[in-house]
């Protein structure tokens, strides 16, 4: 995880010279880790080349698809996805243009193992042309605090525009819920939270491919840097669906993809001053969990 964060570090994916420093970087990082990272491995054909296994861990890194097909014989043809490659990659955009509004979602998966799905955290902004820009896609494995604690960036970064955040409320993830919304409102943040407790019986299938039109048609544009979310949308159902479960969640109530769901506004969004937003970007994280 700390290796991939390494990689996902670009602020410019076209700086050929700062994606060389971060490649070196994550090569350090790997060579001073190599004895964690490698436990359990074991090599088929370590003769094949030097850390071979470094050289798998790049391939799925930067093409998944192609790693799963490859080296795992587990093919994903353009043919059995869902979420068509060519849907995506027609419709990355490099810069956004001027937002206009913003949504936000969570999908809070709590890891207990190392083996636990990722949680993620997606925000949306709504172009002055109308186009749905993913503009956030922190996808990992993570405990419940530090969702919370990673929500606090984006947040106050889109504050302004922040028109509502989706969270989920069934079974246990209402409690989770509540205690999202007590350390924002501890910290003077007033959240339009948007409550959604999907029906008994709901397939998250059905609604996750409810995307595929407006994918389709373009009207969501995806950064080709957020590379989590785009491969579980490619390998979608075969890879986590925690990604494609966020943006569903945050679609729904910017563009209206599923009417079984229950929704509740649980909060008051007001305007507060740039002092008070510049404030709170000192806040002491450890402080909310003591």
């Amino acid at each position: 995880e700390q290796w991939e964060e390494i990689l996902d570090s670009s602020d410019n994916m076209f700086d050929e010279e700062e994606q060389q420093k971060i490649a070196l970087d994550a090569y350090k990082f790997y060579i001073e880790n190599k004895k964690e990272m490698l436990e359990d491995v074991e090599c088929l054909w370590p003769e094949k080349e030097p850390d071979y296994y470094y050289g798998l861990m790049l391939e799925k890194y930067m093409d998944e698809e192609s790693f799963n097909s490859e080296e795992q014989n587990d093919p994903m043809t353009d043919s059995l996805r869902d979420f068509k490659e060519e849907w995506i990659e027609s419709n990355y955009y490099d810069v956004a243009p001027e937002i206009v509004d913003v949504y936000g979602a969570v999908d809070p998966t709590i890891v207990s193992t190392k083996y636990s799905d990722t949680s993620a955290i997606i925000i949306l902004g709504r172009g002055i042309d109308n186009k749905i820009y993913v503009l956030e896609a922190d996808i990992k494995k993570r405990k419940a605090e530090q969702i919370i604690e990673d929500m606090f960036e984006p947040i106050i970064k889109y504050y302004d525009k922040l028109r509502g955040f989706v969270v989920e409320t069934n079974c246990m993830q209402q409690f989770f819920a509540n205690t999202l919304q007590q350390k924002f409102l501890d910290n003077g943040l007033y959240i339009n939270w948007i409550e959604i407790k999907h029906p008994q019986g709901d397939a998250k299938d059905r609604r996750i491919k409810s995307m595929i039109p407006k994918i389709k048609n373009g009207y969501v544009k995806f950064n080709p840097g957020h590379k989590r979310l785009i491969n579980q949308l490619k390998n979608y159902p075969k890879n986590s669906d925690d990604g494609p479960d966020a943006l569903q969640m945050c679609l729904e109530p910017m563009v209206g993809l599923n009417a079984r769901n229950s929704f509740s506004f649980g909060g008051i969004k007001t305007k507060v001053s740039v002092q008070h937003l510049k404030k709170q970007q000192e806040y002491d994280p450890s402080a909310f969990f003591k």
